[in-house]
């Protein structure tokens, strides 16, 4: 009867070390993520975030601002109680008043955390996170001051119109006149377009936007750049975007291996990337190496994104030496074919590894965790055994 005990005792002891030794993952949210604010003059705004818990346990979320605008910055609770998979909110107030002393853009970080979490004895170690969001607030700078806050231009296909949008944002206190120079520039660095804009006034805290067509008639299938020069009082400011002139057609990008194993069967990659600003629905490759033939699956391949194809390829019955051979792309109703050079070559023979003496530091925790149990079940039973003469 003593024994049947010990051996219960033992038992309990190892599942509540078990449980003890697992670990659990808290995950808070927090939304809204970011808040955009171009300051005007004095203001008060309130904002309301709504923090959400993804735990298994209760917990308590703690809240804090930090950053240049936290002086400014007031909250309703610091803390914000949550059961497993509810949700909570807090309200923010910023109140920014005339002589403030900031320029530019600034930033506070809206931080929640798991502050207090109630997970009873269930678990010992807790991986914990931790959700923030922004608070910009753009003040102006003295003086004239312009920044590119946009520069768009859409992927088309040959002949197409593409839609050219760009912006400026005037953050300066006074002001300016400015002029904007747009150059279309391909692969080899020729300016290919070149679009310049009459001198405009823009004023203090506005923004300028404009969408306009762009006409790719002239231009050959390919990638661009979009270069703005943004020109006022003695500044120069410049932006990059770039966009696809797409064809109906697919590019081999690379294929591997190149080296084969003699007398095995290869598993064979064929990355391949769509030219062409539209999905083509079935892409598959033939590939041919002498007398060795074999046909991909067939996937989608979405406007200039690239995929692997891949298959397995038997050449067992070819010698070990260089063979030119082919790979043919299909892609919807049309086809490509490209060269390929693959080695058949002797399989690589591997020396036994050299085995090296001494413990790694998982084996000496485990060894160190098994005599930590081994000394509790010895202690359980002495303890037993006495209680029971």
């Amino acid at each position: 009867m003593n024994k049947k005990r010990g051996i219960i005792y033992t038992l309990s002891l190892l599942i509540i070390l078990l449980i003890m030794c697992s670990s659990s993952v808290l995950a808070i949210g927090l939304s809204p993520a970011k808040a955009i604010i171009n300051y005007e003059g004095p203001f008060e705004s309130n904002i309301t975030y709504n923090i959400r818990s993804n735990s298994r346990y209760n917990i308590v979320a703690g809240v804090n601002i930090t950053g240049e605008l936290s002086k400014y910055i007031k909250i309703d609770k610091d803390e914000v109680p949550l059961k497993p998979g509810s949700s909570g909110s807090f309200r923010l107030n910023i109140n920014v008043p005339e002589n403030h002393g900031l320029a530019g853009k600034q930033i506070a970080w809206v931080k929640v955390y798991e502050k207090q979490v109630d997970r009873g004895v269930e678990s010992t170690i807790m991986v914990t996170t931790s959700a923030s969001a922004a608070i910009v607030v753009y003040f102006p700078y003295p003086g004239k001051f312009i920044d590119i806050t946009n520069l768009k231009v859409d992927n088309v296909n040959e002949g197409e119109d593409s839609n050219l949008v760009w912006e400026i944002t005037s953050r300066g206190e006074q002001d300016v006149v400015y002029s904007v120079v747009i150059d279309i520039i391909d692969l080899n660095n020729n300016t290919v377009i070149s679009k310049e804009y009459a001198k405009t006034t823009l004023r203090a805290g506005d923004v300028y936007e404009t969408k306009e067509k762009l006409s790719t008639n002239n231009l050959k299938a390919g990638r661009y750049k979009t270069h703005l020069i943004l020109k006022y009082e003695d500044k120069v400011k410049t932006s990059d975007a770039y966009f696809n002139i797409g064809e109906e057609d697919v590019e081999l990008v690379d294929y591997n291996p190149k080296n084969l194993t003699y007398g095995e069967i290869n598993k064979m990659r064929f990355s391949v990337k769509g030219l062409w600003n539209d999905k083509f629905d079935s892409v598959y490759a033939h590939v041919k190496i002498d007398s060795v033939e074999s046909t991909t699956p067939t996937l989608s391949l979405d406007a200039f994104k690239t995929i692997n194809l891949e298959q397995y390829v038997d050449v067992s019955g070819l010698n070990e030496t260089e063979y030119n051979g082919s790979v043919e792309i299909f892609f919807d109703e049309n086809s490509k074919t490209y060269p390929i050079t693959v080695n058949v070559v002797k399989p690589i023979v591997e020396l036994p590894k050299e085995v090296k003496s001494g413990i790694s530091l998982l084996s000496i925790y485990f060894i160190l965790l098994a005599l930590i149990l081994i000394g509790l079940v010895v202690f359980v039973l002495i303890k037993k055994r006495k209680s029971y003469p």
